[in-house]
């Protein structure tokens, strides 16, 4: 979703761009704030990853210090490395992440504003754009219009027509000329369709079909009447920057007038869809059109923005100086919405949803809309396993129950029935040292117990050694002789888990419940 303009967005935090000659370099400083704003509200899901990765390599340096010789190499070895963890632990504590928050505290999905239309599947500002932008459920068009020399409004962003039309092949000494010196004759010949399959404005553009590619080629420029009676149709939001005319322009102090005019005209009873950016003459257009819904592009105090009658903000998240989270909370009480441009991406479209945000204005309607949660959210519940979110039914199970319907081992049972196994290695001939180190064979001739018990030694130097333990031998002399006497390996292992004593591990001990088992 990276647009080759804006390549270098992530270059770094956000320094006064340099001046020379007195003139303001902004070319590539105009988003380099995005690196920075990525990495302060992202920085706890980062510690978050790397604190218990360090925390499993925390046996290995231990290892690593046991095996120095001296106390004194053993402390130079493990300190650098604790010190290193625990800021790790403690450091995130003091960051801030709009993503990480109670249960049930995110808010709705915000809605989506095309920005230009739809600039990735089909060229900015054109009929194809706009359409398109609605098909994918976008709740509001925005663009900017120009004044033309003879008073028509059309969208164009660019001061010149070089970059989204051929003027260059119509007249080359027009391709330099402000697009506001042309007359609408002029303009609504030019062809806005086949720069974009030369220039491919974004790196990521999904493939067109032949019959798209074949529309998108014969796109011209458009008018904002045709823009407001689609709008109209569609009942969808209009917001727009309304450039100023340039010197010497006919229309340079009737500007405002008549851009009201043709609104008027096209929206009709549907003007409250039109969210009116321009903040020059705001009182005068509250009087023309008070059905307006007005709208800022700073983030002003509350109490100023109800005194402007201001009802939506249409804010550049680089230039938030406080959490939009924050300030979101102070806005929604006033009941003003809040707007962000322009988010593409969808780690940053998840930031803004965590924040709070109302709508978003974006290039990517095409895949937003398909986002269905944040890409990354931490909430208090998220210690439950995953397999337990997955399985509707289990929620509410005790532990044992979940394991059962999963057709798993809990790990003490694990561990006892590789310590049935070891045993009866043991009785087989395998083992034989390690085994008389921890208990005695004692052959049983009855034939209603197992006749292969053990007894356990009177002295253990290591209760635990391959898995033999003093409780497994509790556990091995209650077995049944059908299950002692197997002929195999195998066939000890098929009834071990389906005998009368363990009645299958996976499901439960009837007979012995793990958890009255003395613990060693």
């Amino acid at each position: 979703m990276v647009s080759k303009y804006r390549i270098f967005r992530s270059i770094g935090r956000t320094f006064p761009p340099p001046k020379i000659k007195g003139k303001c370099v902004c070319v590539l400083w105009s988003e380099c704030r995005l690196l920075y704003f990525s990495d302060s509200n992202t920085k706890p899901l980062k510690r978050r990853g790397s604190a218990p990765s360090a925390l499993q390599r925390l046996c290995v340096v231990f290892a690593e210090a046991w095996r120095a010789r001296g106390v004194v190499l053993q402390v130079l070895i493990i300190s650098p490395y604790l010190a290193i963890l625990l800021c790790l632990l403690f450091i995130p504590l003091g960051f801030h992440s709009p993503c990480i928050m109670e249960k049930g505290a995110l808010g709705p999905k915000p809605h989506l504003i095309g920005h230009r239309g739809a600039p990735m599947v089909a060229p900015e500002n054109t009929e194809m754009s706009f359409r398109k932008t609605a098909a994918y459920g976008a709740i509001g068009f925005e663009t900017d219009v120009k004044i033309s020399l003879d008073g028509v409004p059309f969208l164009m962003h660019d001061k010149t027509l070089e970059r989204t039309t051929n003027i260059e092949a119509v007249n080359r000494t027009w391709a330099k000329a402000l697009a506001d010196y042309f007359p609408w004759s002029e303009l609504e010949k030019l062809n806005s369709g086949n720069w974009f399959f030369e220039k491919r404005p974004f790196f990521e553009m999904p493939p067109l079909s032949p019959e798209d590619e074949k529309l998108a080629r014969k796109q011209r420029v458009y008018k904002l009447s045709d823009l407001l009676k689609l709008a109209y149709q569609e009942d969808k939001l209009v917001l727009f920057d309304l450039q100023y005319p340039p010197a010497h322009h006919p229309y340079r102090d009737t500007w405002i007038d008549r851009t009201v005019e043709v609104i008027k005209n096209e929206m009709g009873n549907k003007s409250h869809l039109v969210l009116w950016l321009e903040p020059n003459h705001r009182s005068i257009v509250e009087s023309l059109a008070p059905e307006f819904q007005q709208t800022s592009g700073v983030a002003y105090p509350v109490e100023v923005l109800q005194l402007s009658r201001i009802s939506r903000l249409n804010l550049d998240y680089r230039d938030l100086q406080e959490p939009l989270c924050l300030l979101g909370r102070e806005y929604a009480k006033a009941n003003i919405s809040t707007n962000l441009w322009v988010v593409s991406e969808p780690w940053l479209f998840s930031l803004a949803w965590c924040s709070g945000a109302d709508s978003v204005t974006t290039n990517a309607v095409h895949t937003l809309g398909n986002l269905q949660r944040p890409l990354f959210l931490l909430v208090s519940g998220d210690s439950i396993s995953q397999s337990v979110k997955m399985i509707k039914g289990l929620e509410t199970m005790p532990y044992e129950e979940r394991l059962r319907e999963l057709g798993m081992f809990s790990l003490e049972k694990r561990r006892l029935r590789g310590d049935m196994i070891a045993m009866f290695k043991y009785i087989k001939g395998c083992h034989i040292e390690e085994g008389e180190r921890l208990f005695s064979a004692a052959p049983e001739k009855r034939t209603r117990s197992n006749g292969s018990k053990l007894q356990e030694r009177r002295f253990h130097l290591n209760i635990r050694k391959n898995f033999l333990t003093v409780r497994a031998v509790r556990q091995w002399n209650l077995l049944p002789r059908s299950v002692v006497e197997s002929p195999s390996l195998e066939v000890f292992k098929q009834r071990l888990e389906c005998s009368d004593g363990v009645s299958c591990l996976a499901g439960g001990w009837t007979r012995w419940p793990l958890w009255s088992l003395p613990t060693l």
